[in-house]
């Protein structure tokens, strides 16, 4: 638990370094993240900690893509999370791309119109493959998963698609 927290904070203070911002702030920024208090408050459920370790990767891999650099850390921080914590791999994809389209819309004017379309093309890219390599994990565990005896028992997913199937559409017609 405690590397995890150790690795977390490294990685922000890469982030807060690929700002500009000066060492001994960095430092103190990165222990803050690294202890704070969401973190003191999941102690009892050790697997939100993986959202501590690699958000900040994802942060900075987001940072790179938008100063044209290469994607490789977006593509590797989406990968560990997605190994590491698939529950808050969708969560996290989610705000990276919020993120990244508000950060985007902040440095549009400092590119062209072409750049501006090369950024957009890595960015979306780099997303895709850091969920295609953690989907190369993710697939086949979940096809085990799913052939478990306890999965066997799960008959809502084919009760609501027969409902899908054999719903009466005639009577939306009219709505």
């Amino acid at each position: 638990m405690i590397a995890r927290m150790v690795v977390g904070g490294v990685f922000f203070r890469l982030y807060l370094k690929h700002f500009g911002v000066s060492e001994s702030t960095s430092r103190i920024f990165s222990i803050a993240y690294a202890f704070c208090g969401w973190i003191s408050y999941y102690l009892w459920f050790n697997n939100f900690f993986e959202v501590i370790s690699f958000f900040p990767l994802i942060l900075l891999g987001i940072e790179k893509v938008l100063h044209r650099e290469k994607p490789y850390v977006l593509v590797i921080g989406l990968f560990l999370l997605g190994i590491s914590n698939y529950f808050f791999l969708i969560t996290i994809c989610f705000y990276g791309v919020g993120y990244a389209l508000f950060r985007f819309f902040q440095l549009r004017k400092q590119h062209s119109r072409k750049e501006n379309w090369i950024i957009l093309g890595w960015g979306v890219g780099a997303f895709a493959i850091g969920l295609m390599l953690a989907a190369a994990i993710l697939i086949p565990n979940f096809i085990n998963a799913m052939q478990a005896p306890r999965a066997e028992d799960a008959t809502y997913l084919i009760n609501l698609r027969e409902a899908w199937i054999n719903q009466d559409w005639e009577t939306f017609k009219d709505l």
